[in-house]
């Protein structure tokens, strides 16, 4: 009998990616405490600077679990703050237009600094 290889798919990498950032953002978004926002931020972007969405090339469940937890933080920060986080920042202005009809979350059109 021969033995059975299991291959991962981009569809199994994207499932695992996503299961993964849910679970981050259930652990470290819904509480976050000013001490850690900076590092949380910083680790959220640079996880987009090579990539459009946390689960690959499209919009997953993850994305939107971390997009509903992290609009609050969003909401508060500055330009001269968001500018800090160009990755992060673009995929929340790609986020709320794709989801949201509320008060969406302002960005500066151009480099500030």
């Amino acid at each position: 009998m021969g033995s059975i290889r299991l291959r991962e798919t981009d569809e199994d990498i994207a499932d695992l990616l996503s299961m993964q950032w849910m679970e981050y953002a259930h652990i470290y978004l819904i509480n976050i405490t000013p001490p850690y926002r900076s590092l949380i931020l910083t680790e959220l972007n640079e996880a987009l600077s090579f990539q459009s969405y946390f689960g690959g090339n499209q919009i997953t469940a993850a994305d939107k679990a971390v997009f509903r937890a992290l609009r609050h933080i969003m909401e508060q920060l500055t330009f001269q703050e968001k500018e800090k986080y160009l990755h992060l920042s673009r995929w929340c202005n790609t986020m709320q237009n794709e989801l949201e009809n509320s008060r969406m979350i302002q960005f500066s059109r151009s480099l500030l600094y």
